[in-house]
């Protein structure tokens, strides 16, 4: 099922809790995932005030199919998209069809710039 014709690499970042790095923490892991058939858009950006500066929220919205990597996509995970790399920012919502079946994922997402 397409949405769209963009394509989207799902990064689902993890710990490896058997690998420290120096300061005795566990080491970052990724797992990219390319998902075709989405529908990838900007949404209003907003300005945010973090740790004492102003920086630009740049939400975008993601429809894609229901794909594990997207469906199992957390807060702290990222979406690839035209070189851009993007936060996810919230849990996805899966949507169903009438039967009751995974239908379409919408996952939002955001870079911060400033």
């Amino acid at each position: 099922m397409s949405f769209g014709g963009e394509t989207v690499t799902i990064v689902t970042v993890g710990e490896n809790p058997s690998i420290r790095d120096r300061h005795n923490k566990p080491t970052k892991t990724e797992v990219e995932t390319t998902v075709t058939g989405c529908r990838f858009r900007p949404m209003p950006a907003r300005e945010v005030i973090e740790d004492g500066g102003d920086k630009v929220a740049d939400p975008w919205k993601l429809t894609a199919p229901p794909a594990p990597a997207v469906v199992n996509a957390k807060s702290g995970d990222e979406i690839k998209y035209n070189g851009i790399t993007y936060q996810v920012t919230g849990l996805p919502r899966v949507h169903t069809d009438l039967a009751g079946r995974a239908h379409h994922v919408t996952v939002l997402a955001a870079r911060y710039l400033g």
